[in-house]
């Protein structure tokens, strides 16, 4: 089945409206129902900061919101030359079932590196990088225009930036919950305290 939406709407419709097509796609049992869903891939990297504008990231993100394991892939640059290593990524993560391994509340955002078969150097777990880009607006034309791009190297030595840069894919576990809990303490303690 193919149908126009952003990544998000086509798992939302995929997950939740598929029954009307006689088939039961709740997660984990019924003939149509889905053990893991792939969002991608993308051309363009979603690591870092690039994953909370990402819509291929959105598109796991909703998965995991119907209780699916969902997993984001990406490739850094407009290149496609890893595009093949993508698809044996996911080929495995299948064959070998280890989406099991994604627990429920939490998605993957794999991102692939600009690199070739020969140049690139394997799988690496990493935390998200919270560098900004460097961006800067140049106005032609009578239009706006956005460029600029991220301090990959200056970014911690774990993270999926910093190690994308370096030629690895990175594999980087995100969570649906992101309540702080040490400022949800804070905000209980105002209220209490009749600060409001």
């Amino acid at each position: 089945f193919s149908m126009d939406g952003t990544p998000a709407d086509c798992t939302k419709f995929a997950l939740g409206h598929f029954a009307s097509y006689g088939l039961e796609v709740t997660a984990g049992h019924g003939p149509g129902a889905f053990d893991v869903c792939f969002s991608g891939v993308n051309v363009g990297e979603n690591s870092g900061v690039s994953s909370l504008y990402s819509g291929t990231v959105a598109g796991a993100r909703e998965a995991a919101l119907w209780g699916v394991p969902g997993i984001a892939l990406s490739l850094r640059g407009m290149n496609a030359s890893l595009l093949p290593v993508a698809i044996d990524f996911a080929v495995k993560i299948v064959e070998k079932r280890l989406f099991e391994n994604i627990p429920a509340g939490v998605f993957w955002n794999v991102n692939f590196p600009k690199a070739t078969a020969e140049t690139f150097k394997g799988f690496k777990a990493t935390r998200m990088a919270l560098g900004m880009f460097t961006d800067h607006y140049s106005h032609n034309g009578g239009l706006w225009q956005l460029d600029g791009d991220k301090l990959w190297d200056e970014q911690p030595v774990d993270s999926d930036d910093y190690l994308l840069n370096q030629g690895y894919a990175t594999v980087t576990p995100h969570r649906i919950d992101q309540t702080d809990e040490k400022s949800l303490n804070k905000i209980n303690e105002m209220i209490a305290g009749g600060e409001w």
